[in-house]
């Protein structure tokens, strides 16, 4: 039996996968960090994190250790190999 004069089923939205991000200095000293995702469904989300006074651990030669010095975030290496990463 037909479901006549129901409302048509919206069409499901595309999986919310992040296609770039884009990291600032904000206003209060901290990080503005913008999430773009790669279908229009989702409009882009931004985050802002506070100024940090302690220092993070990150291994030498991962992505993030790159990203802390270029933004100024207080940082310091470890020995620790970051997972997926060989030694040449």
């Amino acid at each position: 039996m037909k479901n006549e004069g129901a409302m048509p089923m919206a069409p499901a939205k595309k999986p919310k996968t992040i296609s770039h991000i884009k990291v600032e200095q904000a206003e209060n000293a901290g990080h503005m960090v913008e999430h773009n995702f790669e279908h229009y469904d989702h409009p882009s989300e931004t985050h802002v994190f506070p100024a940090m006074k302690a220092s993070v651990g990150l291994p030498r030669g991962h992505v993030l250790e790159h990203i802390a010095k270029v933004m100024k975030i207080p940082y310091h290496t470890t020995s620790a190999q970051p997972r997926g990463m060989s030694e040449t």
